[in-house]
Formats: C-alpha cells, structure tokens, sequence
C-alpha cells in the first residue's frame, strides 16, 4: 500500500518533495539546453570555417562551387547530389555511381567555363 496515497488513492506529496523533484527536473533541462547551445555554436564555427561558393553555369547546365575543401578552385559538381564531378572518361558525370548523373559536355572545356565565374 503507498503511503502517500489517502482513503480515495490520490497521492499527495510533501512539500519539500515536489520541490526537490521540481529543481532537479529544472536543473536537468537547464543542462541539457546548455550542451544543445555548445553543440549549436560548434556547428556554427563549423559551417562558417567550411563555407562554399556555388555557382551555376546555365549556358551549359553544370553546377560548380569553391571553397576549403577544393583548395580555393573552382570545381565541377553534380546538380542532383553534390558530389565532385568524375572527368576521367572526358565527359563530365557524377563521382557517386549510384547517383547517375552525367552531362555531355567535354571536361577539356571546364577551364574555360570556370575562367568566367
């Protein structure tokens, strides 16, 4: 039988009780917000230091960006997915297989169309 429970089962509880559960559930909730925000700002540092340029080629359909990751340079990029593009065959197609992307336009021209972004 509870001990906190009266004649028509409502549970009453001492003051003090609620009380302490009341800090500890505010104490645990005010933490957790306080790791969230950390994680925010991490995140933001994050976008901030790996910021890209994007730019569309619309004369020719290609998608290209610029930024840490290609070292500063211009890079043909798949529309769809973002992957680097794959230029090993000539043509221009997407990098991840399983996205299947690919445009027939000569990667030897690519120079010439980053020249003009």
């Amino acid at each position: 039988m509870n001990h906190l429970a009266g004649a028509s089962g409502q549970v009453t509880l001492p003051a003090q009780t609620v009380i302490d559960v009341l800090l500890l559930w505010g104490g645990s909730l005010f933490s957790v917000c306080g790791v969230a925000y950390s994680y925010y700002q991490d995140l933001e540092k994050f976008k901030k230091e790996h910021e890209e340029e994007e730019r569309v080629d619309s004369e020719h359909g290609l998608m290209f960006v610029r930024g840490k990751r290609t070292g500063g340079k211009w890079i043909a990029v798949c529309p769809t997915c973002h992957s680097p593009a794959d230029t090993t065959t000539g043509l221009l197609r997407c990098g991840n297989k399983k996205c299947g992307w690919q445009v027939l336009f000569p990667a030897s021209r690519l120079e010439e169309v980053t020249s003009k972004l």
